[in-house]
């Protein structure tokens, strides 16, 4: 592990914690925050969700506590030991960012905080995914297109 690795995730740590910290107004806490986001053009460019969240307000409440709870997780997850958690958080937070595109349009943001997150697969994972995606589904593909 490099100085720079270390920086890195040291960075992550902070800009998620604070993510948190300074989301304790008033609309983060009664879980109204997304459904006054959708308000604003800048922010809600899909009208099919601006429409969701307007009018299922339950959805709105979950968005909003859900994003609270995976940025609060994410960073638990960092110094966790189980890997089974911090992947399944990893996944969900990669899967929110993922939803910012579709959902809030801002697709280079997203796209710089997944490659970010992505940071915290471990290489050996890495290596299992790459052997997996080879022998299952590169093979099985190549098999179809030679039948």
């Amino acid at each position: 592990l490099n100085i720079g690795v270390i920086g890195f995730v040291a960075q992550l740590v902070i800009v998620y914690t604070f993510a948190v910290i300074t989301k304790h107004g008033y609309v983060w806490l009664t879980g109204t925050a997304l459904y006054f986001l959708t308000f604003h053009e800048l922010y809600f460019t899909s009208n099919f969700w601006r429409y969701i969240f307007q009018n299922f307000s339950f959805i709105s409440v979950l968005a909003t506590y859900g994003a609270l709870a995976f940025q609060f997780l994410f960073v638990i997850s960092i110094f966790s030991k189980n890997t089974r958690f911090k992947y399944v958080v990893l996944f969900c937070v990669i899967s929110f960012h993922f939803l910012t595109i579709f959902v809030n349009g801002v697709f280079y943001f997203a796209a710089v905080a997944i490659i970010c997150d992505l940071i915290f697969i471990s290489t050996k994972d890495w290596k299992k995914a790459k052997k997996f995606i080879k022998q299952k589904i590169l093979n099985k593909f190549s098999k179809k297109t030679k039948a």
